[in-house]
């Protein structure tokens, strides 16, 4: 409503200036016609007779009318019903040949626009009255701005609704904006859709909004990632010490009984439970270190003493879940600068999800593949993959597919790379998946 009634107060205040000029040019010209005719016929000799007057009146619409002449003579007009009084009355007071300008006078019942002019003829002095009659004037003045009225209002009838449903239309995408900020603090996740096409100021507000609402969630996700990392090391700072002194434990009473009774070489039982126990501290380490910054002292690691070491934890599991587990050592000895320990884990952490994923009769593959500046695992499985829905997401804290899965093995793994200076990525090819570890080569070695 505001920008409509700006419209039309705009229309009008254009169209009343208009009137008043045109009315103002109109009136200039009415004067400026009856000074010319004024001159005109003064400087002209033809008889003043009523003839010609009332010639002249036909041809100009105005009347005329001459006073004085022969001593004694009456006036002569066009005027019909005027007393000569009122007209020796209209020119008394000129003296010599000075003219008049134009003035507004009243004979009988009408209002003229009257101009006086002297001319000599002869011996005799004549006073020439030239009257344009005030409501011919008027009704020149009406049909001059009937057209400008015609167009104002047709301009009104056309900007008003047009003005209206223009502001409405904008008024309603600003209030969906609005909305839309208000929905932010309330996590609103649907951007806007906009159905106006055009390139102007609310669409790139529109588009700032809808970004402002994904960086917000982005950070929403970010903040919740991190105080996910944050409970979790909490938790996991918990609960070490006593999972490390149980596993301890237990490990110290499997050697206790195998050197008590000797059965090294008989029983293969005791060493897969101390190789199970193995395998839990490494997990157990890996998981402390996630969410951690990795502060510890790099060293050079062997790749393929790494890689042999958790091969051979994860080597009777395999054959326990009748998964094939096969690996390509590097072809020289070469090292990365890593921790130890997070490093075994992460290994082991990828070898063991391609082994549950492959499941029985399925096949995994640990290759070591050397370029001039990185050192590249690859791990292949047989087994169907992650699910597509959560591809973007993995290595995320929490993210898995797995049914009882925590969703921690990834995340370390991947937090071992980064910190490293390298990276992890998967992909699917010739129906297997991919998992690649990469992290830089040790120079020095």
């Amino acid at each position: 409503m505001p920008v409509s009634g700006l419209t039309v107060a705009a229309v009008v205040v254009n169209a009343l200036f208009a009137v008043a000029w045109t009315s103002q040019r109109h009136e200039q010209e009415a004067r400026k016609r009856i000074d010319q005719m004024s001159a005109v016929l003064s400087e002209t000799s033809f008889p003043r007779s009523l003839a010609v007057l009332e010639k002249l009146h036909q041809l100009t619409n105005s009347h005329f009318a001459v006073v004085g002449g022969a001593a004694g003579s009456a006036p002569v007009t066009t005027l019909a019903g005027v007393q000569p009084a009122e007209l020796s009355a209209l020119v008394k007071g000129s003296t010599g040949n000075a003219t008049t300008a134009p003035r507004r006078v009243m004979l009988g019942e009408q209002t003229y626009l009257m101009r006086i002019a002297k001319s000599e003829r002869l011996a005799s002095v004549e006073t020439l009255v030239v009257l344009l009659p005030e409501q011919d004037l008027a009704r020149e003045r009406w049909q001059a701005v009937v057209p400008t009225l015609l167009v104002g209002a047709v301009s009104l009838l056309l900007l008003v609704p047009l003005t209206f449903l223009v502001a409405r239309r904008f008024g309603r995408r600003i209030a969906r904006v609005q909305q839309k900020v208000a929905g932010v603090a309330l996590s609103n996740e649907e951007p806007i859709e906009e159905d106006w096409h055009h390139e102007d100021e609310i669409h790139d507000l529109v588009n700032s909004v809808n970004d402002l609402g994904s960086r917000l969630r982005d950070l929403q996700s970010q903040l919740v990632q991190t105080e996910r990392a944050r409970l979790l090391g909490q938790f996991a700072g918990g609960m070490a010490h006593t999972i490390r002194n149980s596993i301890a434990g237990a490990r110290l009473a499997v050697q206790l009984h195998m050197r008590r009774c000797h059965s090294t070489t008989s029983d293969e039982s005791l060493q897969v439970a101390l190789r199970q126990l193995t395998l839990t501290e490494q997990q157990l380490r890996g998981m402390l270190a996630l969410g951690r910054p990795n502060d510890k002292h790099r060293v050079a690691v062997s790749v393929n003493e790494a890689t042999g070491e958790v091969l051979g934890l994860l080597g009777p599991m395999a054959e326990h879940a009748r998964v094939t587990l096969t690996s390509r050592p590097a072809e020289t000895a070469v090292s990365v600068l890593a921790d130890p320990e997070t490093l075994r884990a992460a290994l082991l952490n990828l070898i063991l999800n391609a082994i549950e994923a492959a499941g029985a009769d399925g096949r995994v593959r640990v290759g070591v593949v050397l370029s001039e500046t990185a050192i590249t695992w690859s791990i292949e499985d047989t087994g169907p993959g992650p699910p597509l829905e959560l591809a973007a997401q993995l290595g995320q804290p929490f993210v898995t597919g797995k049914p009882d899965g925590v969703g921690l093995g990834l995340a370390l793994v991947r937090q071992v790379a980064e910190d490293g200076g390298g990276r992890l990525r998967w992909f699917r090819r010739d129906d297997q998946t991919y998992f690649e570890f990469t992290l830089p080569r040790n120079t020095a070695s």
